[in-house]
């Protein structure tokens, strides 16, 4: 009876848990480019939030490997869409597409150092998950 109990309150835990989580989008799409950067965007909440999470990975900078939670800016028709976030009160682009391709700008990030330019990666995509880059994110956001 005690195992059956424990049972019933760990999957009882583990729902009341997986209600916590915010809708994520079901695939992750990665970009690699010049120098070993790569870039990760997951749609996080309902399409129209028009929010996602971005992970810069591959630089020499203190977002490496950071998540962090973007608004979404789509152009005019063009196709391109711009990632901007939120740190100190002030507002930064992290990530500018142009289709499959684009532009990372860093906060702080010297005037003399170019920006890395990024291409969608499938292979880099198919290897990445959604839930994982979810889970990694809400712990972040604890320690914060």
């Amino acid at each position: 009876m005690k195992k059956l109990f424990l049972l019933a309150s760990l999957c009882i835990t583990a729902l009341a848990h997986a209600a916590d989580r915010p809708e994520v989008g079901r695939y992750v799409k990665a970009y690699s480019g010049e120098e070993g950067v790569k870039v990760f965007v997951l749609r996080l909440g309902a399409p129209e939030k028009a929010e996602a999470l971005v992970q810069i990975a591959g630089i020499d900078h203190p977002l490496d490997g950071v998540i962090q939670k973007a608004r979404v800016d789509a152009g005019d028709r063009d196709g391109t869409r711009s990632y901007t976030t939120t740190r100190n009160g002030r507002d930064y682009m992290l990530l500018r597409l142009d289709r499959d391709s684009g532009t990372v700008y860093l906060p702080n990030q010297p005037n003399t150092l170019r920006e890395p330019r990024v291409k969608y990666d499938g292979a880099l995509s198919q290897h990445a998950a959604p839930e994982p880059m979810l889970t990694e994110w809400l712990q972040q956001s604890e320690k914060k």
